[in-house]
C-alpha cells in the first residue's frame, strides 16, 4: 500500500511538474511551497488507508484550483460553464425595463403574433406599470379570441384578463386605458354569467367606457366600445328588458342613432382601424333603413386585411348582409 501511494504522490508530482514548469513561478509563491512540499513528503506519507489517499488528492486538487484556478480532476468547471450558458440564452435572467417590455409587445401585436405576445407579457404579470398590465389584457382577449381556442380555455382567459384590468385600476385610474380594458373584460366575463349579471354590470361598463373617452377623446378603440354599447341596449330584446326593469327600476337605453355616432367617429379618428367598426357601421345602417350607407361599409370589409380570426369572422358576416341588399 506504501508503494502504491509513493506511485500516486511521484504521478501527481510529475502532472504537477509539467505544468508549472511552463509558467514562470515566482520565488516564495504558494505553487513554489506546494511543490516544496510535494517533493519533500512523498517518500514519508504512508497511505496506510483509502480515506489517506482521498485526503492527499483532495488536498492537491483544492491547492492548485486556489494557486491557478484550475480544477484537473473536478467536473464543476465544464458544469459552470453550462450553467453560463443557459443563463445567457434564458430570456427572463435579462432583465427588462418597462419601456423595453412595451415596446416588444407592440412589436408582437402589430406582427400579429398573438400566442408569441401572452406568453411574453405573462412573464410581466407582476408588473406595477399599468401600460404593461392593460397590453396583457388585450393579449389574453386576442389569444381567447381565436378560433382554436377550446370555450373551457376562453373563459379562464377572460376571468384572467379580469384580474389583471382590476390591477390596471388600482395602479393608475387616470390612464384611459385602465378604464377601457376594465369595461371591456367586465362584459366579457359577463357572457359566462348570464344575462341577469350582463346586464346588472351594464351602468359600470358604460361609465368606464365613458371615462376612457373623457380621458383620450381621441381613442378610436373607446369610441367602437361605446357605440356597441349603445347597439346592445338599442336592439335588446322585450324580454331582457323586463329583466333590465327588475335590477335596475329604469333599465338603460340607447338608440341606433347614438351607436352610429360613437362609430363613425371611431372612423374619423382612425379611418379603417377595426374591423368589427367597419361591420358595425354597415350594420347600424341598416337598421335606421339606410341600405346604401350600409353597402358602403360592409363592402369596406371586403378590401379589408383580415390579419386575425375575428376580423375573418366580420368578413363572413358582413358577406352574409351584402347577399341581402
Amino acid at each position: 500500500m506504501a508503494a502504491a501511494g509513493r506511485r500516486f504522490l511521484t504521478s501527481a508530482q510529475h502532472i504537477f511538474a509539467a505544468f508549472v514548469g511552463r509558467h514562470a513561478v515566482p520565488t516564495g509563491s504558494r505553487v513554489t511551497r506546494l511543490r516544496s512540499f510535494i517533493c519533500k513528503h512523498s517518500q514519508r506519507v504512508p497511505f496506510s488507508t483509502t480515506a489517506r489517499r482521498l485526503r492527499v488528492g483532495t488536498f492537491i486538487t483544492t491547492s492548485l484550483v486556489a494557486s491557478r484556478g484550475v480544477a484537473f480532476w473536478s467536473s464543476n468547471q465544464s458544469d459552470s460553464t453550462d450553467s453560463t450558458k443557459m443563463a445567457e440564452k434564458d430570456p427572463q435572467t435579462q432583465t427588462k425595463t418597462d419601456a423595453e417590455v412595451i415596446e416588444e409587445a407592440d412589436r408582437l401585436y402589430e406582427a400579429c403574433k398573438p400566442l408569441e405576445l401572452y406568453e411574453f407579457l405573462l412573464q410581466h404579470k407582476d408588473s406595477n406599470n399599468e401600460e404593461v398590465l392593460w397590453r396583457l389584457c388585450r393579449a389574453i382577449r386576442d389569444v381567447a379570441q381565436m378560433n382554436s381556442t377550446l370555450a373551457a380555455r376562453k373563459k379562464e382567459l377572460t376571468y384572467e384578463a379580469l384580474e389583471h384590468a382590476k390591477r390596471c385600476l388600482e395602479i393608475n385610474e387616470q390612464n384611459y386605458a385602465s378604464h377601457k380594458w376594465f369595461a371591456i373584460c367586465i362584459s366579457e366575463v359577463g357572457d359566462f354569467e348570464g344575462t341577469k349579471k350582463k346586464i346588472s354590470n351594464a351602468y359600470v361598463i358604460r361609465d368606464h367606457f365613458q371615462k376612457a373617452i373623457d380621458l383620450n377623446p381621441m381613442d378610436a378603440t373607446s369610441r367602437h366600445l361605446m357605440g356597441l354599447w349603445c347597439f346592445t341596449f338599442a336592439e335588446m330584446p322585450w324580454y331582457q328588458r323586463k329583466i333590465a326593469a327588475v335590477i335596475f327600476g329604469s333599465p338603460p337605453t340607447s338608440t341606433y342613432e347614438e351607436a352610429l355616432e360613437h362609430f363613425k367617429k371611431g372612423e374619423e379618428i382612425s379611418p379603417g382601424f377595426y374591423s368589427k367598426n367597419l361591420l358595425m357601421l354597415g350594420r347600424t345602417y341598416l337598421k335606421v333603413n339606410d341600405k346604401e350607407q350600409a353597402r358602403v361599409y360592409l363592402n369596406k370589409l371586403l378590401e379589408y386585411d383580415c390579419k386575425k380570426d375575428e376580423d375573418k369572422r366580420a368578413l363572413g358576416e358582413a358577406k352574409q348582409h351584402l347577399k341581402g341588399l
